[in-house]
């Protein structure tokens, strides 16, 4: 690892989190513009509530792929993918169908230090208790200075009623060494 990061831990949890899972009923895969897939016909998310949240495709076709949701419709239960998938092993992306099972889950983003040169991609695994379970680090990224890490951890739920939460991070591991400082 070459800066990355390799652990996060927080000084106060975040309540009131959603997470949505279920079968795809399709989706696409272009080569340039936005990717999209569609959601179970049985969920009752409404317009726009998952914006901002990251859907992962756990199992089936395109099963390790990522991306962030710009835009849900409800009535026809797509949503919109910011961009291309992204595949958390770096292997070739793929459409999305009926065998894909998916979860949408909050989106995590480090703030404040200096600019990594590949931002880290953490996962919002979300309890049972609709509070952060743990942040599991998918890809830790490259380039995050030791002398000056981020310092802030955002979680990002539209649906939360003050919508993103930002929480103080207590320490970020990078290349092998551990910082801490007072929030």
């Amino acid at each position: 690892m070459n800066g990355g990061i390799c652990r996060v831990d927080m000084i106060n949890n975040v309540s009131n989190l959603n997470r949505y899972t279920g079968n795809a009923q399709g989706g696409t895969n272009p080569t340039t513009g936005d990717a999209t897939i569609t959601l179970t016909a049985k969920n009752t998310i409404a317009d726009d509530a998952v914006n901002g949240m990251v859907c992962n495709i756990l199992s089936g076709a395109g099963g390790g792929q990522w991306g962030v949701i710009k835009d849900y419709d409800n009535a026809s239960k797509l949503a919109t993918i910011d961009g291309q998938w992204t595949s958390m092993s770096g292997s070739a992306t793929s459409v999305p169908d009926t065998t894909s099972v998916y979860e949408i889950e909050p989106k995590v983003t480090l703030s404040g230090g200096s600019t990594p040169t590949r931002e880290a991609y953490i996962r919002c695994q979300v309890s049972s208790l609709a509070d952060i379970e743990q942040l599991l680090i998918i890809d830790p990224g490259e380039g995050y200075d030791a002398n000056n890490l981020p310092t802030t951890v955002t979680i990002v739920d539209p649906t939360l009623t003050s919508g993103s939460q930002t929480v103080q991070v207590k320490s970020v591991s990078g290349g092998g060494t551990t910082f801490t400082w007072a929030a």
